[in-house]
């Protein structure tokens, strides 16, 4: 395609990540909704089953807007990180339901021990089995009972409180 048809579209290339990132967002916020009424003890015990049967179809989907929006968030000049966005929109989603969590604290958390540590294995699960010679299915399930132990855990303590 040339490049002259793409900038007909958009006006530059902040304006196609704008719209990877809006069009990214609005499937995302509708798959925030399985979880949206969950407690965090719930959150906690069914997160193995929600990464495997809810999100991870969603993500390999739109493997290439994530390492866009994680490569560009990276960009010292990006005064907004597009990846804030997404984190953003996870906590939004939940903060109506758990009206006792601080905010900044889920941000850091949802942030630090969710996002990054799912955009780093989708960025790099690929090249990871390949250069460390591990099997995919064997790297997954050992990427899932970590998340689980960090975030999970995050939510499993949350949900004591």
């Amino acid at each position: 395609m040339p490049k002259s048809l793409i900038y007909y579209h958009f006006k530059s290339k902040d304006d196609i990540l704008d719209t990877l990132v809006t069009d990214f967002l609005n499937e995302y916020r509708q798959l925030l909704q399985v979880a949206e009424n969950e407690t965090h003890t719930e959150k906690a015990s069914r997160m193995t089953d929600r990464l495997q049967n809810h999100y991870y179809d969603f993500v390999i989907k739109n493997i290439d807007v994530v390492r866009i929006m994680f490569v560009e968030s990276l960009k010292k000049s990006n005064d907004t990180p597009s990846i804030f966005k997404v984190v953003e929109e996870i906590v939004n989603t939940k903060i109506e339901n758990d009206n006792n969590d601080d905010i900044d604290e889920r941000l850091v958390a949802e942030f630090f021990s969710g996002v990054i540590p799912l955009y780093s294995y989708l960025c790099f699960f690929e090249q990871w089995c390949g250069y460390f010679n591990i099997d995919r299915t064997a790297f997954d399930k050992l990427f899932l009972e970590h998340f689980t132990e960090t975030h999970g855990n995050y939510h499993k303590n949350k949900g004591g409180e």
